[in-house]
């Protein structure tokens, strides 16, 4: 590893064309620089946006609202879109060594398109609070993944993981007393082994589901997604629901149940977070929670192309019955 690298603060500008990509240090034009004396414990007001994983740096975003960042409908982007100025850490400059917060995140996983940030957003008009999408959980496990088919050790990004999480945390966890609620995207189900590992007792985990052909039909419209593609992401969603649902304490929830005012759904919740859920409040999917955003605009303008949608449908009559089979508790009515 790289030995004698400054910690620096940057002023930046962030390219206007990033849209959803993942995020990564390449999302900046990097201006002036001044070096920052002492450890990271001593600069307040950091968010983590990023890792390098060449440059061996975790990038921060400097003088941002904590606050704005938990009510953002994605917190990258609002990161992204408002950052001035960054700060680089070298890891070798920070040596600290975090334990793993107990009980603290649970994870919200989900094949998305099925009201993960609606549901996000509700927790926290419930005294619930979460944070939509800080993407540098999803940048390691993708990273991880890579290494993992190359017989690469990944241990070492996970422990800056282990610290960014820790970071990103912090402001919130002064002030409330009950778990944060992280809802990730949907490639992070491609290994959610790695937001586990340092777990010292069975964490808790949430997966929302959702009946697969308007899940399939939202996602093309979406992300004008072809139907192979909507396939894998399936499977990597079902994947990942196997691992949760062996090595976790998972809490299965249906788009369905939470839409139709059913309020077994959120008691579940309520007992599940350890917190009290207000019974006259209702889920209001109706409302669109991502009202604003990237994501919303290219629903409203995606357009499924007949043959698009055919072949959902004969694509749901080859897997349905083994979904079924493998995954009871589903309750899919297709």
């Amino acid at each position: 590893m790289k030995t004698g690298r400054l910690t620096l603060k940057w002023d930046v500008a962030t390219f206007k064309d990033a849209g959803l990509k993942l995020v990564g240090p390449e999302d900046f034009l990097r201006k002036s620089c001044q070096i920052l004396p002492g450890d990271l414990a001593s600069h307040s007001n950091l968010i983590p946006y990023c890792l390098d994983f060449s440059a061996q740096e975790s990038i921060y975003c400097s003088g941002l609202s904590p606050e704005l960042a938990q009510q953002a409908v994605f917190h990258y982007e609002y990161l992204r879109g408002n950052v001035k100025k960054i700060v680089t850490v070298p890891w070798e400059n920070d040596q600290r060594s975090v334990r793993p917060l107990k009980n603290n995140p649970i994870f919200l996983l989900s094949p998305g398109r099925c009201g993960s940030t609606l549901l996000n957003k509700m927790l926290g008009m419930l005294n619930v609070w979460g944070l939509s999408e800080p993407d540098f959980l999803t940048q390691a496990i993708l990273e991880c993944a890579r290494m993992r088919r190359s017989n690469f050790d990944h241990g070492a990004i996970l422990d800056q993981v282990n610290k960014l999480t820790h970071d990103l945390l912090s402001p919130y966890l002064a002030i409330n007393h009950v778990p944060i609620i992280i809802k990730m995207r949907s490639q992070a189900n491609i290994y959610p082994k790695c937001l586990y590992r340092d777990a010292e007792e069975k964490p808790k985990s949430i997966f929302l589901i959702r009946d697969f052909i308007p899940w399939a039909h939202s996602t093309a419209r979406t992300f004008m997604q072809p139907p192979d593609h909507i396939y894998k992401s399936y499977i990597s969603a079902l994947k990942c629901y196997t691992y949760l649902k062996k090595n976790t304490n998972c809490l299965l929830l249906r788009y369905e149940d939470l839409s139709e005012k059913n309020p077994l759904p959120l008691h579940k919740l309520s007992d599940f977070l350890g917190a009290r859920i207000l019974e006259d409040h209702q889920f209001n999917y109706g409302k669109n929670s991502q009202e604003g955003s990237l994501v919303k605009s290219m629903r409203d303008e995606g357009v499924v192309e007949p043959s698009t949608l055919k072949a959902i449908q004969t694509m749901w009559e080859a897997i349905g019955p083994s979904v079924l089979r493998d995954f009871p508790e589903f309750a899919y009515d297709q």
